[in-house]
C-alpha cells in the first residue's frame, strides 16, 4: 500500500468517526419537561418528563408552530418559509408587502439548545415567530404560547421544581414574594383563579391590576432562574475568596504548606471568576442583542400573534413595535440589570484576588529584601574577619619580623587588629545605608 493511500485510509477513518459522533449526537435522547398554561377546565396540569431526540423535539415544536401560524396568519405559509431563519420573504413578493414578521424556526436553532457549551456556543436569547428559545446555562427553555418545554440537566431537578413553582405560581407568586399575600385581577398565565374586587375603596386599592400572557410569565420565570443560579455561584464563590484571602493575609504566621494550600485555592477561584464571568457577559450580552431589535421584542407576544395578526404583517410601524415590544423589554430589562449587577460584583472579586496576590507578592519581596539584606550583612562580616585573619597570616610567617622580642607586642596587634576589621566593618556599613542598601 504506498503512503498516499494509507494516509487517505486514515482520513477517511477519522472522518467518519466525526460523523459517527454527530449522529450519535442526534440521536441521543434528551430529558425533556414540558408545562402547559393553565386552562379554565384544567387550571394547574402537572407537567410532564418526556424522552425525546433533537429531530423529534424538532418535529413537536414545528407542528405547535404550524398549528399556530394556521389559526393565526391569513396568508399561506410557504415550505422555505418555515425552515429558513431569515425574515425575508419569498423573492417573487415584494419586501415589506403583507409579509409575516419575524422568521421562522431553524434546525440549527435546536442544535444551539443541545450542543456542549463552547466559545462557538454561546448563551443566547433566540427570538422566532411563535417560538422563544433561551440558552443560559444551565437551563435551556423553549417557550410556546401555551408551554414551555425544558431541557433538564443533569442534577438539576431542584431548578426545575423551583421554575415549575414559579411558572405555575405566575405574576401572583411573583408579587406575593414582595408584598406578600395580595389579590390579582385579570391575570393571565397563572393557576390561581382571580377573585373579583370588592366594592370598598380600601379593598380595591390593595387588588393589583395586571394582565400578563403565560409566555410573558413563563420568560421572567426562566430569566429569574438563571439569574438566580448566577448569582448563587456568584455568592459561594464570594464567600470562598473571602476565606482565602483571609487566610493568606496572615500568613507569616503560617506554615509553608498552609501558605501554599491557599495559594492553590487561590488559583483555582480566579479560574472560577473567569468561567462565571464568561457566562455573565454571555447572558447580559445575550438580552442586549435582542432590546436592541425592536422585531425581536415585539415578537414575544405570542399570544398577540394568535388574537391580534395583523399587527406584525409587515410593513409593522415603529409606534406598533415600540407598543408591542414594551413588557417583554421591561421583563429582560430589569434581568439585564441583575446580571450586570452581578458581572459588577464579578469585576470587584476579581480585583480583590489581584489585590492578595499584589501583597502576598509583597511579602515575598520583603522577605526577599530582608535575605538579601542578611547576606550582604553576613559577607561584610566576612570580609573583615578574613582582613584580620590577613594580619594573622602576616605575624605566622617563619621571618624574623623585629619585634618578636619587644614586651606587649602581641596585645597591641590583636586589639589593632580588631580595631581595624571593626573600622572597616562600620564605615563600610556607614557606606551601604547611606546609599539605601540598609
Amino acid at each position: 500500500m504506498s503512503p498516499g493511500k494509507g494516509m487517505f485510509v486514515r482520513g477517511g477513518r477519522k472522518e467518519a468517526s466525526v460523523r459517527k459522533s454527530v449522529l450519535t449526537e442526534r440521536l441521543h435522547y434528551i430529558m425533556v419537561f414540558e408545562l402547559t398554561a393553565p386552562t379554565p377546565t384544567s387550571p394547574a396540569s402537572p407537567g410532564i418528563f418526556r424522552e425525546m431526540r433533537l429531530r423529534d423535539l424538532y418535529n413537536y415544536i414545528q407542528r405547535m408552530v404550524q398549528v399556530e401560524e394556521t389559526t393565526s396568519s391569513p396568508l399561506p405559509r410557504s415550505r422555505s418559509a418555515s425552515y429558513g431563519s431569515s425574515s425575508s420573504p419569498p423573492a417573487s413578493t415584494p419586501k415589506n408587502h403583507h409579509s409575516p414578521l419575524g422568521g421562522y424556526l431553524h434546525p440549527r436553532d435546536m442544535r444551539r439548545m443541545v450542543t456542549p457549551f463552547s466559545k462557538s456556543n454561546l448563551p443566547a436569547l433566540i427570538v422566532r415567530r411563535h417560538v422563544i428559545l433561551i440558552n443560559f446555562d444551565p437551563l435551556r427553555a423553549i417557550i410556546l404560547r401555551d408551554r414551555v418545554l425544558l431541557l433538564v440537566p443533569d442534577g438539576a431537578d431542584g431548578v426545575v421544581l423551583g421554575l415549575e413553582k414559579s411558572v405555575r405560581g405566575g405574576i401572583k407568586q411573583k408579587v406575593e414574594d414582595v408584598f406578600g399575600e395580595v389579590e390579582l385581577k385579570g391575570m393571565r398565565g397563572s393557576a390561581s383563579t382571580p377573585v373579583p374586587p370588592s366594592s370598598s375603596s380600601l379593598e380595591e386599592s390593595s387588588y393589583i391590576q395586571t394582565d400578563i400572557s403565560f409566555e410573558l410569565v413563563c420568560l421572567d420565570s426562566v430569566l429569574q432562574a438563571a439569574c438566580e443560579v448566577v448569582d448563587k455561584e456568584f455568592r459561594t464563590l464570594s464567600s470562598k475568596v473571602i476565606a482565602t484571602t483571609d487566610t493568606l493575609k496572615r500568613s507569616a504566621t503560617l506554615s509553608a504548606g498552609a501558605v501554599e494550600n491557599a495559594q492553590e485555592l487561590l488559583r483555582q477561584c480566579k479560574n472560577e471568576i473567569s468561567i462565571l464571568e464568561g457566562r455573565t457577559e454571555g447572558m447580559d450580552r445575550a438580552m442586549e442583542e435582542v432590546l436592541g431589535e425592536d422585531e425581536d421584542l415585539a415578537l414575544m407576544n405570542l399570544t398577540k400573534l394568535i388574537t391580534e395578526p395583523d399587527k406584525f404583517i409587515q410593513p409593522v410601524s415603529k409606534t406598533v413595535l415600540e407598543e408591542e415590544g414594551d413588557e417583554p423589554e421591561l421583563i429582560i430589562e430589569a434581568y439585564s440589570q441583575q446580571s450586570l449587577s452581578t458581572l459588577n460584583g464579578l469585576k470587584l472579586l476579581r480585583g480583590q484576588v489581584q489585590s492578595t496576590e499584589e501583597l502576598v507578592s509583597m511579602q515575598l519581596d520583603r522577605n526577599r529584601n530582608r535575605l538579601l539584606a542578611y547576606n550582604t550583612l553576613l559577607s561584610l562580616v566576612t570580609a573583615c574577619l578574613a582582613a584580620a585573619g590577613l594580619v594573622g597570616s602576616f605575624f605566622g610567617m617563619n621571618i624574623n619580623n623585629g619585634i618578636e622580642q619587644e614586651e606587649g607586642a602581641f596585645p597591641k596587634v590583636v586589639w589593632g587588629t580588631l580595631g581595624g576589621a571593626t573600622a572597616m566593618g562600620v564605615i563600610m556599613v556607614w557606606k551601604l545605608t547611606k546609599t539605601g542598601v540598609f
